[in-house]
């Protein structure tokens, strides 16, 4: 049985997920210096923060994400 690849991300929290998976799996690897380690793992702890507290105010609810369209004058 062959297993497909999903390339196609739909959402917003699907792009978050692959792009932390994408820097654990360079951190792993070793990839960054100490500095750009510290800096990431800045950033991956604010986005962490941020979806806990955006989870919790939501109440269980789902966060609906729009799209912005630029082209439409306010």
């Amino acid at each position: 049985m062959t297993q497909e690849t999903k390339t196609t991300v739909t959402n917003l929290g699907e792009a978050i997920s692959v792009l932390v998976q994408a820097v654990h799996i360079a951190q792993s690897k070793g990839v960054y210096s100490f500095e750009d380690s510290s800096k990431v793992a800045s950033a991956l702890d604010f986005l962490n923060q941020t979806a806990a507290t955006a989870k919790s105010e939501s109440n269980g609810t789902p966060v609906v994400q729009e799209e912005v369209d630029a082209t439409v004058e306010k």
